[in-house]
């Protein structure tokens, strides 16, 4: 499995002794697909920025994208449509168009 990742802690004081500290991590899951992911690459980006651990459960055509804005790319288990496109799980798709394809 690897090594665990640190645990960044940031605490917040006020005057005196530490009141109070937050453990923040996060696990993202977006659909295999560009238009869920994508646009959470500025959100985790800025997480990641201001110290929190972020991990990202997400199809494999995005795994370089979400490790260049510093997550840990957590590889989908089972069917992932990221590589080939969607209508190759669900070829009936094809027979549709506009909403309905939905």
């Amino acid at each position: 499995m690897g090594q665990p990742s640190q645990i960044r802690i940031r605490c917040i004081s006020r005057r005196g002794p530490v009141l109070l500290c937050v453990m923040t991590r996060f696990l993202f899951g977006t659909i295999p697909a560009a238009g869920h992911t994508l646009p959470a690459l500025p959100i985790v980006r800025t997480l990641v920025q201001q110290g929190h651990d972020v991990r990202w459960y997400a199809g494999a055509a995005f795994a370089d994208q979400i490790k260049a804005v510093g997550a840990r790319y957590c590889p989908m288990s089972g069917e992932d449509s990221s590589l080939v496109g969607i209508d190759a799980f669900y070829p009936e798709r094809q027979q549709y168009s506009g909403i309905r394809k939905l």
